[in-house]
Protein backbone atom coordinates (compact mmCIF):
# COMPACT_ATOMS: atom_id res chain seq x y z
CA UNK A 1 0.00 0.00 0.00
CA UNK A 2 2.78 2.46 0.86
CA UNK A 3 4.64 1.52 -2.31
CA UNK A 4 1.49 2.27 -4.33
CA UNK A 5 1.14 5.67 -2.66
CA UNK A 6 4.80 6.40 -3.28
CA UNK A 7 4.60 5.53 -6.98
CA UNK A 8 1.22 7.06 -7.75
CA UNK A 9 1.53 10.37 -5.90
CA UNK A 10 5.27 10.95 -6.19
CA UNK A 11 5.04 14.02 -8.45
CA UNK A 12 2.31 15.72 -6.43
CA UNK A 13 4.10 15.00 -3.16
CA UNK A 14 7.29 16.46 -4.63
CA UNK A 15 5.43 19.60 -5.74
CA UNK A 16 3.90 19.98 -2.28
CA UNK A 17 7.31 19.55 -0.65
CA UNK A 18 8.90 22.11 -2.96
CA UNK A 19 6.08 24.52 -2.13
CA UNK A 20 6.70 24.05 1.59
CA UNK A 21 10.43 24.61 1.17
CA UNK A 22 9.83 27.76 -0.90
CA UNK A 23 7.36 29.05 1.70
CA UNK A 24 9.87 28.41 4.47
CA UNK A 25 12.61 30.26 2.61
CA UNK A 26 10.30 33.20 1.96
CA UNK A 27 9.28 33.37 5.62
CA UNK A 28 12.95 33.46 6.65
CA UNK A 29 13.66 36.20 4.08
CA UNK A 30 10.57 38.08 5.27
CA UNK A 31 11.79 38.01 8.89
CA UNK A 32 15.34 38.92 7.86
CA UNK A 33 14.19 42.05 6.04
CA UNK A 34 12.11 43.08 9.05
CA UNK A 35 15.13 42.70 11.34
CA UNK A 36 17.38 44.67 8.98
CA UNK A 37 14.84 47.47 8.69
CA UNK A 38 14.18 47.71 12.42
CA UNK A 39 17.73 47.22 13.67
CA UNK A 40 19.79 49.04 11.04
CA UNK A 41 17.89 51.14 8.53
CA UNK A 42 15.46 52.99 10.79
CA UNK A 43 17.96 53.95 13.55
CA UNK A 44 20.45 55.32 11.01
CA UNK A 45 17.65 57.33 9.33
CA UNK A 46 19.04 56.40 5.93
CA UNK A 47 16.04 57.14 3.71
CA UNK A 48 17.56 55.58 0.59
CA UNK A 49 18.24 52.30 2.43
CA UNK A 50 14.73 52.32 3.93
CA UNK A 51 13.16 52.83 0.49
CA UNK A 52 15.30 50.10 -1.12
CA UNK A 53 14.58 47.65 1.68
CA UNK A 54 10.88 48.54 1.54
CA UNK A 55 10.71 47.76 -2.17
CA UNK A 56 12.61 44.50 -1.71
CA UNK A 57 10.42 43.68 1.30
CA UNK A 58 7.31 44.20 -0.85
CA UNK A 59 8.74 41.85 -3.51
CA UNK A 60 9.61 39.20 -0.94
CA UNK A 61 6.10 39.47 0.48
CA UNK A 62 4.58 38.90 -2.97
CA UNK A 63 6.85 35.89 -3.54
CA UNK A 64 5.93 34.53 -0.11
CA UNK A 65 2.23 34.78 -0.92
CA UNK A 66 2.76 33.06 -4.28
CA UNK A 67 4.75 30.24 -2.66
CA UNK A 68 2.07 29.79 0.01
CA UNK A 69 -0.66 29.69 -2.63
CA UNK A 70 1.32 27.13 -4.66
CA UNK A 71 1.82 25.01 -1.54
CA UNK A 72 -1.85 25.18 -0.55
CA UNK A 73 -3.15 24.29 -4.01
CA UNK A 74 -0.82 21.31 -4.36
CA UNK A 75 -1.46 20.06 -0.84
CA UNK A 76 -5.24 20.24 -1.24
CA UNK A 77 -5.11 18.48 -4.61
CA UNK A 78 -2.92 15.72 -3.18
CA UNK A 79 -5.16 15.20 -0.15
CA UNK A 80 -8.35 15.11 -2.25
CA UNK A 81 -6.90 12.66 -4.75
CA UNK A 82 -5.67 10.28 -2.04
CA UNK A 83 -9.01 10.47 -0.22
CA UNK A 84 -10.98 9.84 -3.42
CA UNK A 85 -8.84 6.85 -4.37
CA UNK A 86 -9.12 5.24 -0.96
CA UNK A 87 -12.86 5.88 -0.73
CA UNK A 88 -13.22 4.04 -4.01
CA UNK A 89 -11.06 1.15 -2.77
CA UNK A 90 -13.07 0.87 0.45
CA UNK A 91 -16.33 0.96 -1.52
CA UNK A 92 -15.12 -1.79 -3.89
CA UNK A 93 -14.02 -3.97 -0.96
CA UNK A 94 -17.38 -3.46 0.77
CA UNK A 95 -19.19 -4.52 -2.41
CA UNK A 96 -17.07 -7.67 -2.64
CA UNK A 97 -18.07 -8.65 0.91
CA UNK A 98 -21.69 -9.25 -0.15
Amino acid sequence: MLEEIKNKYKKKALNTTLGRIATGIMVIAFITFMIIMIEYAIPTKNINLIIKLGIIYFGVNILRRAATLFEDINQNALEKEIQADYREKVFIKLQKLK
